[in-house]
């Protein structure tokens, strides 16, 4: 028992200096911030379609959607390209 709670300490604390942080090209990092940016301006102008129309469902539907996107794209952008700069 003693061996096997010993093995699994060991592999516990060997694992992270093992892993790698990926790093996405420049490329892939300019094009997700560029969605990104398309997404809020799409937001942008729903939200001024939710204004001038009173709550039109389509234009919530659309604003809710965008930012679902714009929020998931934000974590791989802030995960995958750190480093990169604008």
């Amino acid at each position: 028992m003693k061996i096997l709670i010993g093995f699994v300490i060991l592999t516990t604390l060997a694992t992270p200096s093992f892993s790698t942080t990926k790093q996405m090209p420049v490329e892939q990092c300019q094009e997700i911030y560029d969605g990104i940016q398309f997404l809020l301006t799409m937001a942008d102008e729903r939200w001024d379609d939710l204004r001038a129309n009173g709550g039109d469902k389509q234009a919530a539907g659309e604003l809710t959607w965008a930012m679902n996107l714009v929020g998931n794209y934000t974590a791989v952008f802030e995960s995958f390209c750190k480093d990169v700069k604008e």
